[in-house]
């Protein structure tokens, strides 16, 4: 006996209404970070209560593949990437700081944009995430990639559920327009908390 293939009923998040648009999206500057760019986001119009939802699939391994790629990023990593990784590792800029041998407010400066990260604590900031990733040993590709690596990245989020870390996440995130979340321009400037 041949099963059928279920049909997933798109229904709105806010009002439950079925009479909504289904497309995927791409989001540049996806979580404030220039390099980054989501394409295939899943994105639902809800032509009756007018909410837009956006849903982000795992997450958290979403969050740890964004790190990974960002050490491979063929030029020195910017502030709001440098603030990403660090919080990623969940180390505050006193901390970082003392592993990459500089001070709390160098760390500030490079994540705030006043001044550019040096080669030395660039290169550390990569290995330490390697290392909080549970793949190190990636220095000769790191240090290859930043003479020839992608200057952009695009992560078709459909195609994402490959991809594990050891600290694996597996719920999704929905992003709506309402109260409680957020639109498409506010995920491109969303912090990690």
């Amino acid at each position: 006996m041949n099963a059928k293939p279920q049909l997933h009923v798109v229904e709105c998040a806010n009002c439950g209404s079925r009479d909504v648009a289904l497309r995927y999206v791409s989001i540049a500057e996806a979580f404030g970070l220039p390099a980054i760019t989501l394409s295939n986001v899943r994105n639902v119009q809800c032509a009756e209560c007018g909410q837009e939802t956006v849903s982000i699939p795992q997450h958290g391994n979403l969050m740890n593949y964004i790190r990974h790629a960002l050490c491979y990023v063929g030029r020195q990593l910017v502030g709001s990437e440098i603030a990403f990784l660090r919080e990623g590792m969940e180390l505050s800029q006193v901390e970082l700081a003392e592993l990459v041998q500089s001070t709390n407010v160098t760390v500030c400066r490079w994540e705030t944009g006043k001044v550019a990260v040096n080669d030395q604590a660039d290169l550390l900031i990569r290995v330490l995430t390697l290392s909080d990733l549970g793949v190190p040993g990636e220095i000769d590709a790191v240090l290859k990639s930043r003479r020839n690596g992608e200057q952009a990245i695009t992560i078709d989020v459909r195609e994402f559920n490959q991809f594990s870390y050891a600290f694996e996440f597996t719920q999704d995130i929905q992003y709506g327009r309402d109260d409680d979340g957020w639109t498409i321009d506010e995920i491109r400037n969303l912090k990690v908390a």
